[in-house]
């Protein structure tokens, strides 16, 4: 197993975790792309996946659709995307204690799975680890740093854009509008409970439009953000991923057919419509 992809095959990123809660993360080649590994293995698909080690960016697993069952409680995994819906939600309030032995007896799995989530949350940035005290909910976005991180935003994400749309392959027009798919069946069943797997999956398309640029460092440079995890937590607002999806289709369908122009306009319109939909957080 390793990366080996000279001629751009697609990889799967996915997650694993070793005995003492640490994430490893390891590369599985796959021959094609398919949507039902897309949806089952909950890892990103990349042509180049940068190096976490060098980074130091937690790759957040897309989470799946609706077609596909529940995780399973009794692993990290399930337990992880249980936790990520109640962060993203707020079930789990700002700066809450989040206890260990308390969450295992919610939800009648033993510690180790628990620890093991809460390692990956922590590095998406959702959870804070406290000397002493455990772990602790990240808290919310000030006005100032939502406004900052909107516009470092405006700033990369049209560029990168209009490069994906000169520069991507076929397979990865074809990765996009798989998952662009399979959000708009989560938008028009969004809920509580999967409002935080919106947000995992909106994450996703971002990160393959950057990774269709063809530019690792600015991808990077986001991928530290996790903007959208933490812009959803704003707001429970079940409109958001309706609206935003109509402006993915917008994004997609200039990559797509090649305009550049074009498609840095929709997603800079894109940009500013979901700032100006998450800023109501800040109006009461």
């Amino acid at each position: 197993r390793g990366l080996q992809d000279a001629d751009r095959q697609r990889t799967r990123l996915r997650h694993s975790n070793v005995s003492d809660g640490a994430s490893q993360i390891r590369y599985d080649m796959i021959a094609q792309f398919d949507v039902r590994f897309c949806c089952l293995s909950r890892g990103l698909t990349m042509a180049q996946p940068p190096d976490p080690r060098e980074t130091g960016v937690h790759l957040p697993a897309p989470i799946a659709s609706v077609l596909v069952p529940p995780p399973d409680l009794r692993t990290a995994d399930g337990v992880y995307h249980e936790l990520l819906n109640r962060l993203v939600n707020r079930t789990i309030a700002p700066e809450a204690r989040i206890s260990i032995d308390g969450t295992s007896r919610e939800l009648g799995v033993s510690q180790t799975p628990i620890r093991e989530a809460l390692v990956r949350l922590e590095s998406d940035g959702l959870v804070t680890r406290v000397h002493m005290s455990g772990f602790r909910a990240a808290p919310l976005l000030t006005r100032d740093e939502f406004d900052k991180l909107f516009e470092m935003r405006l700033l990369v994400e049209p560029y990168l854009t209009e490069l994906a749309a000169t520069r991507h392959a076929d397979d990865q027009a074809e990765q996009m509008a798989m998952l662009a798919e399979r959000m708009r069946s989560l938008g028009e069943n969004i809920g509580r409970t999967t409002y935080g797997e919106f947000a995992s999956e909106d994450a996703w398309l971002h990160d393959l439009i950057a990774e269709a640029a063809d530019s690792p460092p600015l991808r990077t440079s986001l991928l530290h953000l996790h903007s959208h995890i933490h812009v959803f937590r704003l707001l429970y607002d079940t409109r958001v991923p309706l609206d935003a999806l109509d402006e993915h289709d917008d994004v997609l369908s200039a990559i797509v057919e090649r305009r550049p122009t074009a498609a840095s306009g929709a997603m800079r319109e894109h940009l500013r419509a979901s700032r100006a939909r998450l800023s109501k957080a800040f109006d009461s």
